[in-house]
């Protein structure tokens, strides 16, 4: 029962680490497309790029952690990522989302990421 609890801390450790670090990058973007008026698929491109790199520090995080099934915790966290990001756009955009195709792309960009980040773990 321990071990169980003591996993579900690093997990919820480690996402709100990864959401910290989320929106750490997108102020340092909306700077950057602010100071430098970048164009529109640039600052879409950026976001994407901070979701990979926060779904590859989530990975390597968890992967310190967890020693054991790296493959199945990187999909995993992951997962809970993209689905809290999901909720929050949601939430944000009044219950409307984007494209099917834009979602699912996003969705194996976060699973893909943190997978990356637990197998690359040292």
């Amino acid at each position: 029962m321990k071990l169980y609890r003591e996993r579900w801390m690093y997990i919820l450790t480690t996402l709100f680490l990864m959401y910290l670090l989320t929106v750490l990058l997108l102020l340092v973007l909306t700077l950057l497309v602010y100071q430098l008026d970048l164009a529109g698929w640039i600052a879409q491109l950026g976001v994407t790029v901070v979701y990979v790199i926060s779904g590859y520090f989530g990975g390597v995080l968890l992967g310190k952690k967890i020693q054991h099934q790296r493959f199945f915790w990187g999909m995993g966290i992951g997962g809970l990522y993209f689905v809290t990001l999901l909720i929050a756009s949601l939430v944000a955009n009044g219950g409307a989302l984007k494209k099917g195709w834009v979602c699912i792309f996003i969705f194996i960009l976060c699973t893909l990421s943190a997978v990356c980040g637990e197998m690359t773990r040292k």
